[in-house]
């Protein structure tokens, strides 16, 4: 009979530190860090290269791999205890470093939508402030005109797909901690409802935007809101969008004003490519028919 190896011996113990010290998923850098720091505790021979001490913590049915697969970076490996059930927003949370969920994904979280999602936008920023681009009324209609081209930054595992979306640099403004046990960093409702007026297209879509408005209408904090648009800063007049979905949505004349007084200088857009188009002049935006 073949004697039992160091990792057969310490499994129990192994099996228990990961069901209930680690933040379930972990990357694999992370692993490999666990696995240096208590090689000693669990017998690991320092000897065994980190990468031999994975692989046999998965075939022996110790922790679990979750192998995310991308059309062209190639797959990436994370890990989690062997009991561990599918939670797409533990994967999403180590998709990469410094990631937050956005989009159709905080409307799940602060329940705008009753659908039931199987894509999931996270969002890593870019590291430093963007130059606000100079834009007129011509540089708007060019690129309004024009369908918006969705991000191929596409990670799968099984059902799910992970939308990695890279955002501009607002110092994680107006992100929170919505999780119980396990870190899951996500936009606050001010600031998820600015974010799918922007990209209606990672959102539902604007009739599923307009729902999210309504929902929302109870519970907003409007100067939170103002403030935040006025510190993000965007190149374009989201705001105006944002305006003609609250007036939809059946909003306070006192919260319109307020939206109002950041300026209504530009013809603007609901969402790109917009056939069959329809105008608001209270809020100067072009929207599609039967909106």
């Amino acid at each position: 009979m073949p004697r039992p190896s160091s990792i057969d011996i310490a499994k129990d113990d192994i099996k228990s530190f990961f069901s209930k010290n680690v933040g379930r998923v972990v990357s694999t850098l992370e692993l490999y860090n666990i696995i240096w720091t208590h090689s000693d505790q669990w017998g690991i021979a320092t000897s065994l290269h980190h990468k031999k001490v994975t692989s046999q913590l998965v075939t022996k049915g110790i922790i679990k791999l979750i192998e995310l697969e991308h059309p062209s970076k190639g797959n990436k490996k994370l890990y989690a205890p062997h009991d561990w059930k599918d939670d797409p927003f533990e994967i999403g949370m180590q998709i990469t470093t410094d990631v937050y969920f956005t989009h159709y994904t905080a409307m799940v979280v602060h329940g705008l939508t009753d659908q039931i999602p199987k894509s999931y936008f996270v969002n890593y920023e870019r590291p430093t402030p963007s130059i606000k681009a100079e834009i007129d009324q011509e540089i708007i209609d060019e690129n309004f005109s024009k369908p918006l081209k969705r991000s191929s930054n596409i990670y799968s595992y099984h059902d799910f797909k992970f939308y990695l979306l890279q955002g501009v640099h607002t110092g994680h403004l107006g992100v929170k901690d919505f999780g119980n046990d396990v870190k899951s960093l996500c936009t606050d409702l001010e600031r998820t409802l600015i974010d799918i007026t922007v990209r209606p297209g990672y959102s539902g879509g604007v009739t599923e935007v307009l729902e999210a408005f309504t929902r929302a209408k109870e519970t907003i904090n409007i100067n939170q809101l103002v403030s935040y648009i006025k510190k993000i800063q965007h190149a374009y007049p989201y705001h105006q969008a944002i305006g003609f979905y609250m007036e939809r949505a059946g909003y306070p004349e006192s919260h319109l004003k307020l939206i109002k007084e950041i300026g209504i200088n530009y013809k603007f857009y609901l969402s790109h490519g917009i056939r069959n188009p329809k105008f608001s002049s209270d809020w100067n935006i072009v929207y599609p028919n039967g909106f």
